[in-house]
């Protein structure tokens, strides 16, 4: 349990530089044997050396795919120009194998939900599911390839499940198509796939791997979005205002009608986030203010030390 407390300061460190040095100064510094060889500071001490047995290789493949699920699902938002405090209904996963599927099901709740601000996670693993896929042969390169036979090529190849050309077209593999009872071979730089977002999606694509995002906002999504920038908002006062970290304050807001259902919904909630003792409605007196805007309504913040 000692080696275990001590591992723990250091890798505390760099996130909680106080808190770490008196866990480590209290285990290490204080009359006991392991002071005389041990640095005063966990800030003056080595790095923990890792372990190689205790690494799981299948733990470390599934957050690194993890990872890239959530990057993806952040350019799929950037995308849709929807910020990432404002929640979203579901995410849509598509990815290569069952197993994989199953991994990011696992670390959803974890760890994927949370990164992409969503509601709900469901895996596919055919990004048909996600995407219109349209296929466009070159003309440049197939005209000056086949000549008049061209026309007949491109028909042909548009008879085709646009799936399957796709598939093999990403994975660099030839297509073949049948021309006048002749079977020709298009080659994969001479076809273009085109993907298309299906509606109330948002689409990210890499090396296979497919994130969508839902686009349609409920009243109760858009009510939490608001209440988490007004939450921001809050904060950001605080620091201006010289606020301890730990100082309760009480809260005014003053805002039109229309945005009544964000404080009778969500107020508890900023009132916790921003550690106000009370959040009422009115006319703002307090030194402190802020203004923003939602959804096209004036908001003015004020707080005041409780």
């Amino acid at each position: 349990m000692y080696e275990v407390l001590v591992t723990l300061s250091h890798l505390l460190a760099p996130f909680t530089p106080f808190i770490a040095d008196a866990l480590y100064r209290n285990l290490v510094c204080c009359g006991e044997e392991h002071a005389v060889r041990n640095p005063q500071s966990v800030h003056l001490s080595q790095w923990p050396a890792p372990k190689p047995e205790y690494a799981d290789a299948q733990l470390v493949a599934d957050m690194a795919l993890a990872q890239r699920v959530v990057s993806l699902g952040r350019a799929a938002r950037d995308a849709a120009a929807l910020k990432m405090r404002q929640p979203l209904a579901e995410a849509i996963v598509g990815v290569p194998s069952v197993r994989e599927a199953d991994a990011i099901l696992g670390l959803a709740d974890a760890v994927v939900k949370e990164e992409l601000n969503v509601k709900s996670l469901r895996t596919v693993t055919a990004s048909s599911d996600l995407v219109n896929v349209s296929i466009h042969p070159l003309p440049k390169q197939l005209g000056s390839k086949y000549g008049r036979r061209f026309p007949a090529i491109r028909q042909s190849l548009l008879a085709l499940d646009p799936l399957t050309v796709a598939a093999a077209v990403e994975a660099g593999q030839v297509v073949p198509v049948t021309v006048d009872g002749e079977t020709l071979t298009v080659l994969p730089e001479e076809v273009e796939v085109r993907k298309s977002p299906k509606p109330g999606l948002a689409v990210a694509e890499e090396a296979g791997y497919l994130v969508a995002v839902t686009t349609d906002l409920t009243d109760e999504l858009r009510w939490e979005g608001w209440a988490r920038e007004v939450s921001r908002n809050i904060q950001e006062l605080r620091k201006k205002s010289g606020l301890e970290i730990s100082d309760r304050i009480h809260t005014t807001v003053q805002a039109g009608s229309k945005l009544a259902p964000v404080w009778q919904r969500f107020g508890g909630s900023i009132a916790g986030d921003t550690l106000s003792v009370s959040l009422t409605q009115g006319e703002v007196m307090e030194a402190f203010t802020v203004s923003l805007k939602l959804d096209g309504e004036e908001v003015l913040i004020g707080i005041r030390k409780a």
